[in-house]
């Protein structure tokens, strides 16, 4: 389904975008609260995706808990500010439901990819957090989305945008 084209939204609520970073900044809080963003114990606690705990202890849960975890003020900055310039745009375009399905379909895809290429001894065990999986498939999503509608106005100028936040 194709929504109508790129004027007069501009400035609309982008609820699972609004939503997204709200949940990541006080899940980031509570971590900060608990002992540390960076503490490896927090982090653990927490459910980051370590590919031991989700392919030998089966922890699979891991795999979605680790999308809203952070490393440092750093790590969840430069992910939400990518979320809100890259988000809001899409959201609005394909509707928030399939929004939401692909920045959590591609924050799970992320988190596969890395447990299976451990798995099949690609990489070493690896322990993992943020949201950035999410981001990068909201990226290509939206970049596939511009693409796909290329014959319309301002494309170019939105492409060469998200490539500079990419």
């Amino acid at each position: 389904m194709q929504r109508p084209h790129f004027q007069g939204r501009r400035f609309s609520i982008t609820p699972v975008v609004t939503i997204r970073i709200i949940a990541n900044a006080i899940v980031f809080r509570c971590e900060v609260f608990a002992g540390g963003s960076t503490n490896p114990g927090v982090l653990h606690r927490f459910g980051e995706l370590d590919t031991d705990f989700v392919i030998y202890g089966h922890q699979y849960w891991r795999m979605a808990t680790a999308l809203f975890l952070h490393y440092g003020f750093l790590h969840v900055t430069v992910n939400l500010l990518a979320l809100q310039v890259l988000g809001p745009p899409l959201e609005r375009q394909i509707g928030s439901l399939a929004f939401a399905a692909c920045y959590l379909l591609a924050g799970l895809g992320s988190s596969l990819g890395v447990v299976m290429a451990v798995r099949w001894h690609w990489l070493e065990p690896v322990q993992l957090v943020g949201a950035s999986g999410c981001v990068m498939g909201v990226g290509g999503a939206w970049a596939g989305f511009l693409l796909r509608n290329r014959h319309q106005p301002m494309v170019s100028h939105r492409l060469a945008r998200g490539a500079m936040v990419a």
